[in-house]
């Protein structure tokens, strides 16, 4: 008796390590255990593509970039929305090298003049000056050729006297250029007094349609530079 029930007590008990039968888990729940694992290994695995794929896509943001576009000829062909914009975009315009930036104040009816002392040489010189001229000009001023990418100029105005109208201003201006040209013939500084008549079109766009130019100081003015070239 003492040994059968000795026998019962072992089988009920299995010893550590050991797999036994009756000591196995429900197959119910070890069903549910697989499942569950395979559902947390797809999981994470699913976080471990979605981050690569964000790693990845964000090295575009450390690309080379592409070269850019020389300094020369960069405007977009915006117009000046006010008056005062029309004198901003000149002085912009000699900064950057930008011979559109500048035609796109200029009027289509575009006419310069200067008095005797601005020009001794001849004031009937420009008496023909329209926009074609005007062009010509300062396309030929900030050329390459002219005045290099890396060539200083500035274009610097100081208003001295404004009238205004409802669609038309005329400034008064001081303007002082600087501008280190190829040619050593020519001087680095420019002075002048310049009275812009600027009109407002029917695209909304501020432009200089008279500009008269005058002495101011001892530096030759624009006129002697536009008929210099």
């Amino acid at each position: 008796m003492r040994t059968s029930f000795f026998k019962r007590r072992i089988a009920r008990k299995p010893f550590p390590g050991r797999f036994v039968a009756d000591a196995a888990p429900p197959r119910s729940s070890w069903v549910y255990s697989r499942s569950q694992r395979g559902g947390e290994v797809r999981f994470w695995w699913f976080i471990l593509v979605a981050m690569s794929s964000m790693v990845f896509n964000s090295c575009g943001l450390f690309s080379t970039r592409g070269p850019e576009s020389p300094t020369n000829s960069t405007s977009t062909g915006d117009i000046a929305l006010t008056a005062q914009e029309v004198v901003t975009q000149l002085s912009d315009a000699l900064s950057l090298h930008d011979p559109n930036l500048y035609l796109n104040v200029i009027d289509d009816e575009f006419r310069f003049e200067c008095t005797a002392q601005a020009y001794p040489d001849g004031q009937d010189y420009f008496d023909y000056w329209s926009f074609n001229q005007e062009s010509n000009f300062i396309q030929n001023l900030l050329s390459l050729s002219m005045l290099p990418a890396d060539s200083f100029a500035s274009f610097e105005f100081e208003l001295v006297q404004q009238q205004e109208a409802a669609d038309s201003v005329v400034y008064l201006q001081h303007y002082i250029l600087e501008i280190h040209l190829v040619r050593s013939d020519l001087p680095n500084v420019y002075e002048g007094l310049a009275t812009f008549s600027i009109y407002r079109g029917v695209d909304g766009g501020w432009r200089i349609r008279n500009w008269l130019d005058d002495v101011s100081g001892e530096n030759p003015t624009m006129s002697r530079l536009r008929a210099s070239l």
